[in-house]
């Protein structure tokens, strides 16, 4: 079994667009990342990450 190994972890949205930029951003550059969408996540963790969410990786 092949473990993939990625430089971030992108907790997304639905119809997030500082997200959708987030990850254009990082494929454009050849950045790997996994996306998590956090409305999936238990309440508790949605919490957080509601909290820490639009986070914007620049510069754009």
């Amino acid at each position: 079994m092949t473990s993939l190994i990625t430089d971030y972890t992108v907790y997304t949205k639905p119809g997030c667009p500082n997200c959708d930029r987030t990850m254009e951003y990082f494929d454009s550059n050849g950045v790997t990342y996994t996306p998590v969408d956090f409305m999936g996540l238990p309440a508790s963790c949605g919490q957080l990450v509601r909290r820490l969410v639009p986070a914007e990786v620049g510069p754009w």
